[in-house]
């Protein structure tokens, strides 16, 4: 997991934690806070790529009629370098190919850490995947299917709800369905992702409690608390 003691906080701040508490030293921290959930979802797309094999040249691979057998992958940014892909600026995160048993299939892949979007978004999400798809599909050697994946969704049905039900529940992939799928550890990956939250917890109270300004504030708030409560 990405650390918070090594997220910095950013000199082109929106300033939006200060308007809602008026308080410099919580925007400077949950800015910070904010940065690291971006750098999380980052990271977990990092972890997926160095556990799955890679295509190396994607144009190249594109004009090999039969893949051999097994999974590999083609992120975002190589999609994009491709001349044979036909881009529209909505290309999906993965597109990952696998021949198994004489067959081969490629899946376009968005992965989300959670399956909470709005009305608005996950029907941009949806409509942009399939653009994508309706646009290459017919010039490639494979089936193809579009999926969400949100990797910390306990199921499918939650990931269709969180999505408005913008998607179908055979395009929605919780974190165990796509390492199984694809052959990954999903446990290997959730502890590993586990190892920092100690640290990043420690680390923000330390901040917390450095800031002069918020520890008075605290220390009044813990005076008048009930006495159970404050022991």
């Amino acid at each position: 997991m990405a650390k918070l003691e090594e997220t910095p906080y950013t000199k082109h701040s929106t300033l939006a934690f200060f308007r809602c508490f008026g308080h410099m030293g919580l925007e400077k921290l949950l800015s910070r806070v904010q940065s690291l959930i971006i750098k999380n979802g980052n990271e977990l797309e990092r972890m997926i790529l160095e556990r799955l094999a890679p295509v190396e040249n994607l144009d190249g691979f594109l004009e090999i009629e039969i893949m051999p057998d097994g999974v590999l992958v083609a992120p975002k940014k190589l999609i994009k370098k491709s001349k044979i892909i036909h881009h529209g600026g909505n290309e999906p995160d993965f597109m990952i190919f696998k021949r198994s048993k004489g067959k081969q299939h490629c899946y376009m892949v968005e992965l989300k850490e959670s399956p909470n979007y709005d009305t608005k978004s996950s029907a941009m999400e949806h409509q942009s995947i399939h653009q994508f798809v309706s646009r290459n599909a017919p010039s490639l050697p494979y089936t193809v299917s579009t999926h969400i994946c949100a990797f910390n969704a306990p199921d499918r049905p939650t990931i269709v709800k969180g999505f408005k039900n913008k998607i179908t529940i055979e395009e929605a992939l919780t974190g165990k369905d796509f390492c199984e799928l694809f052959g990954l550890d999903f446990d290997e990956i959730i502890r590993t992702r586990e190892v920092d939250r100690k640290a990043n917890l420690e680390y923000f109270l330390k901040e917390l409690i450095t800031n002069e300004d918020f520890v008075e504030k605290l220390k009044t708030k813990i005076k008048a608390l009930p006495e159970k409560i404050s022991n």
